[in-house]
C-alpha cells in the first residue's frame, strides 16, 4: 500500500503520511490549521483518519482536535479520579480520549533503555563505563520495571536526594546529585531519539536544579596550605608528588588528568605541558603553557623527579595518590580536601589577575560559560597575588617574592 494516502468523506479530507517507516501520522485542517495525529498500527490510523473526516463532514469537531500532552494528561486526570472513585463527566471525557489516542512511541521500560544504553557507549573510556554502570544499576534497582515515559522526574528527584554518599553513608553533596541528573538527562534523551519518549515530552527539567550551587569557600586552598604539603613531600624527597601537585596547582589540571601524566609530556625547554586526548576529561588533546610560577615549581623538582622514576612513564605509578594527599593535607592542617580542590583555586586565582578569560578557559579545558558561572564570585586580588608569585628556592625552604598585581601580571605576561 502506497503512502500518503487521501481520506475522503463529503468535502473533508484527510491524509495519512508514513513517517520514516517508523509511524503513521494523521494530517487535516480544522478552523483553518493543520493538525497532526500519530499512530504505531496502520489499521489505527486509517482507521481514526476515517473517523476525523466523517466528524468533520458532519460539523463535529469536538475529539477531533488531540495531542499526545492532551491524551497523556487525561488519562492521569483518570487514573486519580477512578482511584477516589469519582463517576463525573470528565471521566467519560477521559475514557474516550484516551481510547482514540494511541502513542507513536515505542514502550520500553528504565531496564531496557538502560541496558541499550550501556551497550552503546562500551567503547567509551572504561573509568566512565564503571561509574556509569554503578549509577544506573542503583536507577534501574529502583525504576527498572517501570515504563520509562511514565517516570516523573519528582519522584526521581526525592530518590536521589535521599541517596547516601558511596563512602561514608553521609547525604550526597551537590554536585554528586548534579552528576547524577546529568546520567539521568542522558539516559532520557537517549530514550527519546530511540522513540521511547514522544518529542514533546516535559516531564524531565532541562535545567538542573543543582547547578546552582556555588563553589564555597570551603573549597578553596590557602597558599599557606599548599605550601605546607610542599614543605612536608620536599623533605620527604618525594618529587613525584610535588609534580603532582604543582599541575594541579598553576597549570589546572583535573585530578584524573594529573593522574595520566607521564614524565615526558612535560617540556621545561618549551615550557610546555602536552595532554593527550586519552588523558583529558574530554578526549580532547591541549597544549597548556607552563608559566612562571609553575616553571619555578617545577625546576627543581622533575628531573629530580625524572631520576627517582627510574624509567617509570608516569609520574604518578599509586592511583591512591589523591586520597593520600587528602588523608595528609588533613593531618598537616587540620582542614579537609575537597575534590579537585586545587583546580578551583587556580582558576578562582587566574580569574582575578588574568586579563583574558578565553585564554584560561582554554588552559584549562573547560568552557568560558563555566568560568564566568563559577569562578568569578568571590574575587581576593590579594590572595591570587600571593598563589601566582613564582618561588625563590634557598637552599630546600621556599620563599616568596614580594610583587603587586602589576608587577605580577607583567611577569607572568598575563
Amino acid at each position: 500500500m502506497s503512502y500518503p494516502r487521501t481520506i475522503k468523506s463529503g468535502s473533508a479530507v484527510v491524509t495519512v503520511y508514513w513517517i520514516q517507516k517508523r509511524y503513521f501520522q494523521v494530517s487535516y485542517y480544522l478552523d483553518g490549521k493543520r493538525k497532526r495525529e500519530s499512530r504505531s498500527d496502520e489499521g489505527e490510523a486509517l482507521a481514526r483518519a476515517k473517523d476525523i473526516a466523517d466528524r468533520i463532514a458532519k460539523g463535529d469537531t469536538k475529539t477531533a482536535d488531540v495531542t499526545e500532552s492532551d491524551a497523556y494528561v487525561l488519562k492521569r486526570a483518570r487514573q486519580i479520579l477512578m482511584a477516589h472513585g469519582h463517576t463525573l463527566e470528565v471521566d467519560e471525557a477521559c475514557r474516550e480520549f484516551v481510547r482514540i489516542w494511541t502513542p507513536a512511541h515505542k514502550a520500553a521500560t528504565v531496564s531496557q533503555v538502560c541496558t541499550e544504553y550501556l551497550k552503546r557507549i562500551k567503547d567509551s573510556r572504561p573509568k566512565y563505563q564503571r561509574d556509569l554502570k554503578f549509577r544506573l544499576a542503583r536507577f534501574t534497582a529502583k525504576f527498572g520495571r517501570q515504563e520509562i515515559r511514565t517516570l516523573e522526574w519528582d519522584t526521581v528527584e526525592k530518590w536521589v536526594e535521599t541517596l547516601p554518599a558511596r563512602k561514608d553513608n553521609t547525604i550526597q553533596s551537590p554536585r554528586t546529585r548534579s552528576n547524577w541528573f546529568t546520567m539521568l538527562r542522558t539516559i532520557w534523551r537517549y530514550a527519546r531519539s530511540k522513540n521511547y519518549l514522544p518529542e514533546n515530552h516535559n516531564l524531565f527539567p532541562k535545567e538542573n536544579p543543582y547547578r546552582g550551587v556555588k563553589i564555597g569557600a570551603k573549597s578553596y586552598m590557602t597558599t599557606e596550605g599548599l605550601y605546607t604539603l610542599y614543605d612536608y613531600y620536599w623533605t620527604q624527597q618525594r618529587y613525584d608528588m610535588l609534580t603532582f601537585l604543582g599541575v594541579q596547582a598553576f597549570a589546572g589540571m583535573r585530578v584524573e588528568e594529573a593522574k595520566q601524566l607521564k614524565w615526558a609530556d612535560i617540556d621545561l625547554h618549551t615550557r610546555t605541558i602536552a595532554l593527550s586526548a586519552e588523558a583529558a576529561k574530554k578526549s580532547e588533546s591541549r597544549l597548556i603553557p607552563i608559566n612562571l610560577t609553575l616553571f619555578s615549581w617545577l625546576q627543581y623538582c622533575y628531573q629530580l623527579g625524572v631520576d627517582a622514576a627510574q624509567g617509570r612513564e608516569r609520574i604518578i605509578s599509586d592511583i591512591t595518590a589523591d586520597a593520600l594527599l587528602r588523608l595528609k593535607y588533613r593531618e598537616l592542617t587540620q582542614l579537609k580536601w575537597h575534590h579537585n580542590q586545587l583546580r578551583h583555586t587556580y582558576l578562582t586565582n587566574a580569574c582575578t589577575l588574568r586579563i583574558d578569560k578565553v585564554a584560561v578557559a582554554t588552559e584549562a579545558g573547560t568552557s568560558l560559560e563555566m568560568i564566568r558561572q563559577y569562578y568569578q564570585e568571590k574575587p581576593n586580588l590579594v590572595e591570587a597575588v600571593k598563589w601566582f608569585t613564582p618561588l625563590s628556592v634557598d637552599k630546600q625552604a621556599p620563599t616568596k617574592e614580594s610583587l603587586d598585581a602589576a608587577e605580577l601580571r607583567v611577569k607572568l605576561g598575563w
